[in-house]
Protein backbone atom coordinates (compact mmCIF):
# COMPACT_ATOMS: atom_id res chain seq x y z
CA UNK A 1 0.00 0.00 0.00
CA UNK A 2 2.91 2.31 0.72
CA UNK A 3 4.32 1.80 -2.78
CA UNK A 4 0.80 2.78 -4.41
CA UNK A 5 0.31 5.54 -2.54
CA UNK A 6 4.03 7.09 -2.86
CA UNK A 7 3.07 6.26 -6.73
CA UNK A 8 -0.40 7.83 -6.78
CA UNK A 9 0.69 11.13 -4.77
CA UNK A 10 3.74 13.24 -5.49
CA UNK A 11 4.89 14.08 -1.72
CA UNK A 12 8.37 15.03 -2.95
CA UNK A 13 9.32 19.08 -2.20
CA UNK A 14 8.92 20.94 -5.15
CA UNK A 15 12.40 21.08 -6.65
CA UNK A 16 13.46 17.74 -5.17
CA UNK A 17 14.17 15.79 -8.32
CA UNK A 18 16.20 19.05 -9.57
CA UNK A 19 18.58 19.27 -6.33
CA UNK A 20 19.51 15.30 -7.06
CA UNK A 21 19.66 15.47 -10.60
CA UNK A 22 22.38 18.69 -10.11
CA UNK A 23 23.95 16.58 -7.37
CA UNK A 24 24.27 13.59 -9.85
CA UNK A 25 26.06 15.66 -12.20
CA UNK A 26 28.61 16.86 -10.24
CA UNK A 27 29.40 13.43 -8.67
CA UNK A 28 28.13 14.45 -5.19
CA UNK A 29 27.52 11.87 -2.87
CA UNK A 30 23.36 12.09 -1.66
CA UNK A 31 22.05 11.59 1.63
CA UNK A 32 18.10 11.16 2.43
CA UNK A 33 18.11 11.55 6.01
CA UNK A 34 14.69 11.26 7.32
CA UNK A 35 13.02 9.57 10.44
CA UNK A 36 10.64 8.16 8.10
CA UNK A 37 10.85 4.73 7.10
CA UNK A 38 13.16 3.02 5.54
CA UNK A 39 11.25 0.92 3.35
CA UNK A 40 9.48 4.46 2.39
CA UNK A 41 12.59 6.24 1.83
CA UNK A 42 14.15 3.41 -0.16
CA UNK A 43 10.67 4.25 -2.85
CA UNK A 44 12.08 8.07 -2.96
CA UNK A 45 15.68 6.70 -2.87
CA UNK A 46 14.94 5.05 -6.18
CA UNK A 47 12.63 7.64 -7.73
CA UNK A 48 15.34 10.20 -6.73
CA UNK A 49 18.84 8.45 -7.46
CA UNK A 50 19.87 9.12 -4.16
CA UNK A 51 22.88 7.47 -2.84
CA UNK A 52 22.03 6.11 0.59
CA UNK A 53 19.15 6.97 2.83
CA UNK A 54 18.91 6.91 6.79
CA UNK A 55 15.98 6.16 8.34
CA UNK A 56 14.06 4.08 10.77
CA UNK A 57 14.15 0.22 10.00
CA UNK A 58 11.29 -1.49 11.33
CA UNK A 59 10.50 -5.35 11.59
CA UNK A 60 9.63 -6.68 8.91
CA UNK A 61 8.06 -10.05 7.43
CA UNK A 62 8.55 -9.56 3.58
CA UNK A 63 7.09 -6.35 2.67
CA UNK A 64 5.01 -5.78 5.67
CA UNK A 65 5.83 -3.89 8.56
CA UNK A 66 5.34 -6.26 12.17
CA UNK A 67 6.64 -3.98 14.52
CA UNK A 68 8.13 -0.29 15.26
CA UNK A 69 9.76 0.77 17.95
CA UNK A 70 12.22 2.86 19.63
CA UNK A 71 14.74 -0.14 18.83
CA UNK A 72 14.32 0.52 15.48
CA UNK A 73 16.42 3.29 14.98
CA UNK A 74 20.15 3.22 15.74
CA UNK A 75 19.98 5.89 18.79
CA UNK A 76 18.81 9.23 19.37
CA UNK A 77 21.38 10.93 17.31
CA UNK A 78 21.05 7.89 14.42
CA UNK A 79 20.95 10.48 11.57
CA UNK A 80 24.12 12.18 12.02
CA UNK A 81 25.56 8.89 13.22
CA UNK A 82 24.59 6.99 10.19
CA UNK A 83 25.28 10.19 8.12
CA UNK A 84 29.26 9.91 9.40
CA UNK A 85 29.18 5.92 9.15
CA UNK A 86 28.71 6.79 5.14
CA UNK A 87 30.73 9.73 4.69
CA UNK A 88 33.59 7.67 6.54
CA UNK A 89 32.94 4.48 4.27
CA UNK A 90 33.82 6.93 1.39
CA UNK A 91 36.79 8.35 2.65
CA UNK A 92 35.00 11.92 4.06
CA UNK A 93 36.33 12.06 7.37
CA UNK A 94 36.92 15.39 9.61
CA UNK A 95 39.34 16.90 7.13
CA UNK A 96 36.77 17.53 3.91
CA UNK A 97 34.46 18.45 7.01
CA UNK A 98 36.38 20.98 8.10
CA UNK A 99 36.84 22.12 4.52
CA UNK A 100 33.33 22.81 4.08
CA UNK A 101 32.55 20.12 1.06
CA UNK A 102 29.84 18.46 3.06
CA UNK A 103 25.95 20.33 2.46
CA UNK A 104 22.87 19.30 4.92
CA UNK A 105 19.72 20.28 4.48
CA UNK A 106 17.04 20.07 7.02
CA UNK A 107 13.32 21.23 7.83
CA UNK A 108 13.30 20.75 11.97
CA UNK A 109 15.76 20.27 14.37
CA UNK A 110 16.56 16.93 14.29
CA UNK A 111 18.97 17.60 11.98
CA UNK A 112 21.09 19.59 14.14
CA UNK A 113 23.52 16.92 14.25
CA UNK A 114 24.00 16.54 10.80
CA UNK A 115 23.79 20.37 10.68
CA UNK A 116 26.72 20.61 13.24
CA UNK A 117 28.54 17.56 11.40
CA UNK A 118 28.95 19.43 7.89
CA UNK A 119 29.93 22.78 10.25
CA UNK A 120 31.17 24.76 8.16
CA UNK A 121 28.90 24.00 6.00
CA UNK A 122 27.08 24.64 3.98
CA UNK A 123 23.74 23.97 6.06
CA UNK A 124 20.64 24.51 4.16
CA UNK A 125 17.41 25.21 6.26
CA UNK A 126 14.34 24.78 4.14
CA UNK A 127 10.62 26.12 5.74
CA UNK A 128 12.78 25.33 9.40
CA UNK A 129 10.81 24.89 12.24
CA UNK A 130 11.85 23.89 16.10
CA UNK A 131 14.60 26.17 15.50
CA UNK A 132 16.91 24.74 13.26
CA UNK A 133 17.47 27.84 11.35
CA UNK A 134 19.74 28.80 14.27
CA UNK A 135 22.33 26.24 12.79
CA UNK A 136 21.90 27.10 8.94
CA UNK A 137 23.56 29.33 6.70
CA UNK A 138 21.08 29.80 4.66
CA UNK A 139 17.09 29.64 5.07
CA UNK A 140 14.89 28.90 2.04
CA UNK A 141 11.21 28.09 1.82
CA UNK A 142 9.45 25.97 0.04
CA UNK A 143 11.32 25.27 -3.14
CA UNK A 144 14.35 22.69 -3.18
CA UNK A 145 15.79 24.88 -6.54
CA UNK A 146 16.70 27.31 -4.51
CA UNK A 147 19.29 24.85 -3.05
CA UNK A 148 20.85 24.07 -6.09
CA UNK A 149 21.62 28.21 -7.00
CA UNK A 150 23.18 28.66 -3.46
CA UNK A 151 24.99 25.09 -4.20
CA UNK A 152 25.79 26.64 -8.32
CA UNK A 153 27.51 30.01 -6.56
CA UNK A 154 29.67 28.74 -3.74
CA UNK A 155 33.46 29.03 -4.53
Amino acid sequence: RIKQAVRERDYLRPGARELLAFCKRRNIITIIASGNLVPVLELFQAELGADYVVGSRPKMSGSVIESISEADYSGRDFKVNDARAILESRGIGAKELAAGQVAAIGDSRADAGLFQLVTPGPRIAINPRGGIEEFADYVIQDDLNKAVEILENLP
